[in-house]
């Protein structure tokens, strides 16, 4: 495709064994959104993605003309993508 491009990227991590108790309950001091160090800035996650979909689902990552992000905890790390030509 070669239409200027809508993108969604919910990008998904496995919470850490630290932020458990013994019991499998969450600590009190575990964070509620995904901003641990090592989950990495946004923006960056955002062009690997961009740039792995050039040629695949869009020609090049120029045609990205808008952006949904959202990190989150999950049972796994994996990303939900959603991608719409705008017409």
């Amino acid at each position: 495709m070669e239409a200027p491009m809508r993108v969604g990227y919910r990008f998904h991590f496995a919470r850490p064994k630290t932020h458990f108790t013994s019991k499998g309950a969450l600590t009190k001091s575990a964070p509620n959104e995904a901003t641990s160090h090592g989950l990495g800035d946004i923006e960056k996650l955002a062009r690997a993605v961009n740039d792995a979909l050039s040629g695949a689902l869009f020609k090049d990552d120029r045609q990205v003309v808008e952006m949904h992000l959202a990190k989150a905890y999950d049972d796994q790390d994996l990303v939900t993508i959603s991608v719409e030509p705008i017409h």
